[in-house]
């Protein structure tokens, strides 16, 4: 419909009113629609003249509306909208932030530092759990090929096996600090030592002094020393070097590596293993039931059949760690490297 005709139409409809002033401001009105429709109309014609000639058959040009770029379409025709992107990033934040705040946040209150406390104590287990599984095959009877298989698989995961170095590392560092920390607050608070202490408790230990509690952090330090001296064997391998190569230099397989530093002619290792192993079993002992209390699993219906698990799983764990200096020492001799060597010459 043109303009002119809208705005006679208007004019007749008020000029009933005899009012001379908006018969004015109604013809301004219509003659600014007027320019304005013309404006449009022509914009309208020189875009789909360039559009014609753009998709013209004498023109080489691909698809129309190529000249004229519309960032809207083409994040439309991938699909992806610039609010939906936004959301997603804004929920990837967002859920860092509250990770993060909770973390912080229990590691601010001494009942939030028992918590974590307890779920870093439960991932060691699965790690001792996988650890000692994968370590037990030095005892087939096979020459050591099953154990050379699985570390030799092992270690081809280069990447998989730094992050979880990593990840256990920093399981331990929060264990070992925040258990310090957990205790020096107990110790201040009270003369007992440890988080879950009960004097009336039934079924505790008639001497006090040999209550597993008592000694979580005296337990804790010597298995922190096992692990300083099982990293020096085997990660640092600051031991000798019969413990680690062949006189050519060629390095031993993993099964004569740790044949060899489990030998009687390394009774630092033997000691400090058998040691650690034991001190082990009454770590977990008291620290397996006691992460379950921290986290609300406590139940008079339950709670002894955890104790049960906890004692099972602590002398399983402790036995099977021990099993190996053990076995080094009753094989007794001198290290298998150095019989190798003595073989070659």
């Amino acid at each position: 419909m043109c303009f002119s005709n809208v705005r006679l139409i208007v004019v007749s409809l008020f000029l009933s009113r005899n009012d001379q002033r908006i018969e004015k401001r109604i013809t301004a009105i219509g003659d600014r629609l007027t320019a304005f429709g013309r404006i449009i109309a022509g914009n309208f014609g020189d875009v789909a003249m360039n559009c014609g000639n753009a998709c013209s058959p004498y023109n080489p040009a691909p698809r129309c509306g190529d000249e004229i770029e519309n960032p809207v379409a083409r994040l439309a025709e991938s699909g992806i909208r610039p609010e939906a992107r936004d959301s997603e990033n804004q929920a990837t934040e967002t859920k860092k932030e509250t990770t993060l705040r909770w973390l912080l946040n229990a590691l601010s209150t001494s009942v939030g530092r028992k918590v974590v406390l307890a779920i870093t104590g439960l991932l060691l287990c699965g790690f001792l759990v996988a650890h000692l599984a994968g370590n037990m095959l030095l005892h087939v009877p096979d020459g050591g090929k099953s154990y050379n298989e699985y570390a030799h698989a092992l270690h081809k995961q280069a990447a998989l096996l730094a992050v979880a170095e990593v990840g256990l590392f920093g399981l331990f560092i929060a264990h070992i600090v925040i258990a310090l920390q957990v205790s020096k607050e107990n110790r201040a608070a009270r003369k007992d030592g440890y988080a879950v202490t009960r004097s009336k408790q039934e079924g505790r230990y008639a001497m006090e002094g040999y209550r597993p509690d008592t000694w979580m952090l005296v337990t804790g330090i010597v298995v922190l020393g096992f692990l300083i001296l099982h990293l020096m064997d085997f990660k640092m391998e600051l031991r000798a070097k019969e413990f680690y190569q062949l006189a050519d230099g060629s390095a031993l397989e993993p099964a004569d590596k740790a044949n060899a530093l489990l030998s009687s002619s390394n009774l630092i290792t033997i000691i400090g293993y058998t040691i650690g192993s034991f001190a082990l079993i009454a770590h977990l002992a008291h620290g397996f039931q006691s992460a379950f209390q921290t986290l609300g699993i406590n139940h008079p219906k339950y709670t002894p059949l955890i104790k049960t698990i906890g004692l099972i799983f602590a002398f399983v764990i402790g036995v099977g760690f021990a099993s190996f200096p053990i076995s080094g020492l009753l094989k007794g001799g001198r290290s298998p490297s150095t019989k190798m060597n003595d073989q070659r010459h």
